[in-house]
């Protein structure tokens, strides 16, 4: 029994999801410290610190969207959607997880990303109640999530984020929100269960033109900024503008299927490729 609610937290925390939080390690490889080993040690605990964080913000979102989740196609096999997990466990063990989380910042990391923490957690818990009712509110708050992660990075190993990094970053999560909830109302389309009303307010045409704007302008805002360093590390533009126009494509094949658009390209094989082939470039020039 208490293997199976192992198990059962496990699904809920999302742990495939913490390939977002490796965001927080780029600004350690982007000013060229990823051989600093000090630095490195203190980048990975926040990472790990910070996908704690994470999964509690998923356990709370599970807990306030149980009644929706039970209604969608997908959602509602999560553990607590099923009863699996009673509600009086899932918060008690989201109270305990937050506070290893916030402690855990504080004491290894101190006040500054302690801070964010706090105002990732706060943002999450308004967006969660109120701000996720108004597009396109919903969208620009799910990409700034996005942001902070390499904010929370840079300010851990003290060191300045680039504004066309920032605006890379929040730009190319503009554009996987856009995709993220381009699948779900497709999804509502064909099944005709609506889960979640403000998803009516937008138009599969009008997402398509939002996604289409995010990817435009993270790949300029990354070309200017690959620019700026010397030699050839502008070339690191080319597989990663391939991998967005690849998303672009399996969106007219089959466009379900980008629920999970961040988890999408560790299942995908040309995504697979372009994305290691770009992550390879970034590190051989920083190192």
């Amino acid at each position: 029994m208490q293997s199976n609610i192992f198990i059962c937290y496990l699904k809920e925390f999302r742990i495939h999801h913490w390939v977002k939080n490796l965001l927080i390690l780029f600004p350690l490889i982007f000013a060229g410290n990823i051989r600093n080993i000090q630095l490195g040690k203190q980048a990975l605990i926040v990472f790990g610190l910070f996908s704690l964080l994470a999964s509690v913000v998923y356990l709370l979102n599970d807990i306030l969207d149980v009644k929706q989740d039970r209604l969608h196609t997908n959602k509602k096999n999560r553990p607590i959607a099923q009863g699996l997990i009673s509600m009086k466990s899932a918060l008690s063990v989201h109270v305990i997880l937050l506070t290893v989380s916030m402690v855990g910042a504080f004491v290894y990391s101190g006040k500054q990303v302690f801070g964010l923490f706090l105002v990732y957690y706060l943002a999450n818990l308004a967006y969660s109640l109120v701000l996720k009712k108004y597009p396109p509110i919903d969208i620009v708050f799910v990409a700034l999530f996005y942001l902070l992660r390499p904010i929370i990075g840079a300010v851990a190993i003290a060191v300045p984020v680039s504004n066309w990094l920032i605006l890379t970053t929040f730009f190319a999560a503009l554009y996987l929100v856009a995709l993220k909830r381009y699948a779900e109302l497709a999804s509502i389309k064909d099944s005709k269960i609506v889960t979640r009303h403000c998803i009516e307010q937008y138009t599969l045409d009008s997402l398509r033109t939002i996604g289409f704007l995010g990817l435009t302008v993270a790949i300029v805002s990354y070309g200017l900024y690959a620019s700026t360093f010397p030699h050839l590390f502008i070339i690191t533009i080319i597989p990663l503008t391939a991998l967005g126009l690849r998303f672009v494509l399996l969106l007219d094949q089959e466009n379900t299927i980008f629920e999970n658009p961040e988890v999408l390209i560790f299942k995908d094989r040309v995504a697979i490729i372009l994305f290691t082939l770009w992550l390879i470039m970034v590190v051989y020039y920083h190192w």
